[in-house]
């Protein structure tokens, strides 16, 4: 044999060796891919970020529906306040109408002659039941809401964004608490 031809011959010598160890090779992989373990994992979120979810959902539904009523008075006030028998604050959202309508009624009584301790008294009883007013302005809260749901998309979409995140906060309460839920 030549030169030439020994070095040709060593040349498919050498690829059949190297294409031989790169079969092997990619066949060892997919036998080790083979071997490989799926783990699917599954999860859900907890009870407190379904809350939180719910709770932002909600205040952006109030600041859209104040954005969109020109009437103060129909107003979504929101400010933070202390818990009952608690140092922490939380954010507390009411109508405008009803934090006015109880401190009137608040003021009402606590002015009138006699003793302020029991005018007080029945100044806050009084604002606690609130008035025909109130449930008359919340009808009236209600039918602008229905008004605005069916003609404006942009309320109508974080109105169904907050349904939605209550039925997923509501359903997971249900799931870890059974029938001590408050749901």
């Amino acid at each position: 044999m030549t030169k030439k031809g020994n070095n040709i011959f060593s040349y498919i010598l050498s690829w059949c060796l190297l294409s031989y160890g790169w079969a092997a090779h990619a066949d060892n992989k997919s036998a080790q891919a083979e071997d490989i373990e799926q783990i699917e994992v599954t999860g859900k979120r907890p009870l407190n970020l379904l809350r939180e979810e719910f709770t932002l959902a909600q205040h952006a539904l109030f600041d859209n529906f104040n954005d969109l009523i020109e009437d103060p008075d129909m107003h979504y006030v929101c400010k933070r306040e202390k818990r009952a028998g608690s140092n922490t604050k939380q954010k507390i959202c009411r109508d405008a109408f009803d934090i006015r309508i109880r401190r009137e009624l608040l003021q009402e009584q606590t002015t009138r002659p006699g003793d302020l301790m029991t005018n007080a008294s029945y100044g806050m009883a009084s604002a606690e039941m609130g008035s025909a007013e109130i449930d008359a302005l919340k009808a009236k809260k209600i039918a602008l809401m229905e008004k605005l749901y069916a003609e404006n998309n942009e309320f109508r979409r974080t109105f169904v964004h907050m349904m939605k995140a209550k039925q997923r906060y509501e359903k997971s309460h249900k799931a870890s608490f059974g029938v001590a839920s408050k749901f």
